[in-house]
């Protein structure tokens, strides 16, 4: 093939069609075509997911045609297909394949994992009883999420759901309740179920942003058997039509399954179930089933390039499509270059039979010719020959190697790839290659702020539908939390105050006779704190009201790819070493006047919070603090102390003067560090 033929191909493959989809085109209105029709008449929702695929077909026709690019394979349905040049729309340089496993690897490094954050009002940071309802609440919930989102199935979906997120442009993962019924009817195997929904199996509603997205839905694809298990006769009525796309022109017949769409409708808090080709009626209509507080049970779809204009995605690649065009053109003359850049050279035909001679000897071996003087005459055997110049196509190679690693930077400096490829100094300290790292990737880290937030959004839907739907069994089962029943609880504390009746007649009776009064009855220290802990009703009527759940939830995770290990050793180290040395202060001012205790303690927790990385250690650090003040109480309340003399007041203000002045320079400098390597 021609030369000029392979480029045109290569432009072919970024035509402005392929990265526009169609110039100018307007965004179709969702209510478009759309009469007065009710929601419960399955031709208004069939009439609305054929109006939202029309206003993302150009944007969903490059999301495949990037897909198909991405995987370098021939389509005979895809923009990149030639009749006539089959295989040569395999690009010689996939730049956009090596882009997406890149930030494939470097955007979500491992599976977020949820944790809880306590958060008190004052009031109740007082109150133990509800600190530790609240404590074992956000224990409870982190477990039972946790157990849901800890499993292979779900790396696969995450792994899906990045790959759409940088070749389509948008990510969405959708969160469902599954369970089933045992032999009595009673429920079991519940599970929050995380999937990823592809960009063909999603639509909504037109929006220009996600607050106006009044209805979202997703595609199922069912076999006869699922119908009939769902729907049952209704379901033999349904036609097993849908033919994937992708296969269309072969003609698959095998492939016999429905396409059922599931949307759901905010503005009347119902979930429908419609199947394009069955016209007759919505196949089932749901009450609101999960109660969530957004409704939909999606976050707003994760899109690589934001716009408050309209929610219809841009892939990534349309940033830089013209320079990866240029790269594979470029790549294309290279290799034709190569090809023609050989060892070729004319000789007299003459001499044809001494060159056979030449060429078949062996090493060492000396060759007889009758006629030498020809050759010498000629000025030797480099003269011998007439070569092509290679001189010139070398030169051009040359070039165009330099204009591929110029388009290769410029895709990098879009992109953002070159910021994680900062060059390290060997003159450098350290500090200023730690610091010119977090600079350098200022831009990779909102992208995976962006990808964690979205997790974390998954995240808070589905522990609102534990809250909703998951039973005391379910939690009892995935958590392995010990809480007593309020029956059995309620039990206990009747039998406490009878044992109390009983202890006080019996104390009664020996007064009255003049003996000496019983010992008390001996109590069960662990028995009592267990029961002291909240019970598995209380706990399951808090998660049911929506009010009084929304408290904040903080998701820890090991998310940022820049998070260096040294950096993590240090953080802990300098923690610990915060801890000792308050509390060996703390030990040396209250020798003197255990009075301090509690100011010291209460200011000691208040330092190490400075450590952003300490939460999953403070908690337990203040409930130890607590335990310490709340003996420090009783002793006091049973011991009195003498009154200090005026010369040990002034000591122990001078003490406690020297421990805060410590203290408030500890804290200063610790937040100074802080703010020095957040500017960093």
């Amino acid at each position: 093939m021609a030369m000029k033929d392979v480029i045109n191909k290569v432009k072919g493959l970024f035509s402005e069609s392929a990265v526009t989809g169609r110039a100018n085109s307007k965004e179709l209105s969702d209510s478009q075509g759309i009469k007065d029709t009710p929601k419960k008449d399955a031709s208004y929702w069939i009439t609305r997911l054929e109006s939202s695929k029309l206003r993302e077909q150009f944007w969903m026709r490059k999301a495949r045609d990037y897909e198909v690019k991405y995987l370098n394979e021939s389509d005979k349905g895809s923009l990149y297909h030639d009749h006539n040049t089959e295989g040569l729309d395999k690009l010689r340089y996939n730049i956009f394949y090596a882009n997406t496993e890149l930030l494939h690897c470097a955007l979500l490094t491992e599976i977020p994992q949820p944790a809880l954050e306590r958060r008190f009002a004052k009031e109740q940071a007082q109150d133990p009883t509800k600190k530790q309802f609240f404590t074992t609440v956000s224990e409870l919930m982190e477990r039972a999420l946790s157990h849901n989102v800890k499993n292979v199935e779900l790396e696969r979906e995450f792994d899906s759901f990045k790959y759409d997120y940088l070749i389509s442009g948008r990510g969405v993962l959708w969160a469902s309740y599954e369970s089933d019924l045992d032999g009595q009817g009673n429920l079991k195997d519940e599970s929050v179920k995380i999937e990823h929904i592809s960009y063909r199996d999603f639509r909504i509603s037109s929006g220009r942003s996600w607050k106006e997205v009044f209805w979202v839905a997703r595609r199922h694809l069912l076999s006869r058997d699922d119908l009939v298990k769902r729907w049952g006769k209704l379901g033999k009525q349904i036609q097993l039509n849908y033919t994937d796309e992708d296969h269309k022109q072969f003609n698959i017949s095998d492939i016999k399954r429905a396409e059922i769409w599931e949307i759901w409708d905010k503005t009347t808090k119902k979930v429908y179930f419609v199947c394009p080709t069955y016209k007759e009626a919505v196949l089932e209509e749901l009450d609101d089933p999960y109660h969530l507080k957004g409704f939909f049970p999606t976050p707003e779809p994760l899109r690589s390039i934001h716009s408050n204009l309209t929610m219809i995605p841009t892939p990534e690649l349309d940033l830089y499509v013209r320079e990866a065009r240029d790269m594979s053109i470029g790549a294309a003359r290279i290799a034709n270059l190569v090809d023609k850049i050989r060892a070729r050279a004319f000789y007299a035909a003459m001499n044809a039979d001494k060159l056979d001679k030449l060429n078949s000897a062996g090493d060492d071996e000396y060759i007889a010719i009758d006629d030498m003087d020809g050759i010498t005459q000629v000025g030797g055997m480099q003269n011998f020959f007439a070569h092509d110049p290679i001189e010139i196509k070398q030169q051009v190679a040359q070039g165009l190697y330099l204009q591929q690693d110029n388009l290769l930077q410029e895709i990098y400096e879009i992109t953002g790839i070159s910021d994680i490829q900062h060059n390290i100094s060997p003159q450098e300290t350290a500090t200023a290659t730690l610091a010119k790292g977090r600079f350098g990737s200022l831009r990779l880290r909102s992208r995976q702020k962006r990808i964690n937030d979205y997790i974390k959004g998954v995240y808070s839907i589905a522990a609102e539908i534990i809250c909703e739907r998951f039973t005391i069994e379910t939690l009892k089962e995935i958590t392995s939390m010990e809480l007593p029943h309020s029956q059995d609880k309620m039990q206990y504390q009747l039998s406490m105050q009878m044992q109390d009746v009983q202890y006080n007649q019996m104390v009664n009776d020996a007064q009255m006779q003049g003996v000496q009064s019983p010992q008390p009855p001996p109590v069960d220290k662990v028995q009592a704190k267990f029961f002291e802990r909240p019970s598995w009703e209380e706990v399951k009527e808090f998660l049911e009201n929506d009010r009084l759940r929304s408290y904040m939830m903080d998701m820890e995770t090991t998310f940022n790819v820049w998070e260096n290990e040294q950096e993590e050793v240090k953080s802990r180290l300098d923690y610990l070493t915060a801890l000792n040395e308050s509390i060996g202060q703390a030990i040396a001012v209250c020798q003197s006047n255990p009075r301090y205790l509690q100011l010291i303690l209460k200011n000691t927790s208040w330092a190490l919070s400075a450590f952003p990385r300490s939460r999953i250690v403070r908690n337990e650090t203040d409930d130890i603090i607590a335990e310490i003040l709340e003996e420090n109480k009783q002793m006091a309340e049973t011991t009195q102390p003498k009154e200090p003399m005026p010369d040990e007041l002034i000591a122990q203000a001078e003490v406690m003067s020297s421990y805060a002045d410590q203290m408030n320079a500890q804290t200063k400098a610790k937040e100074a560090q802080i703010k020095e390597q957040k500017v960093q």
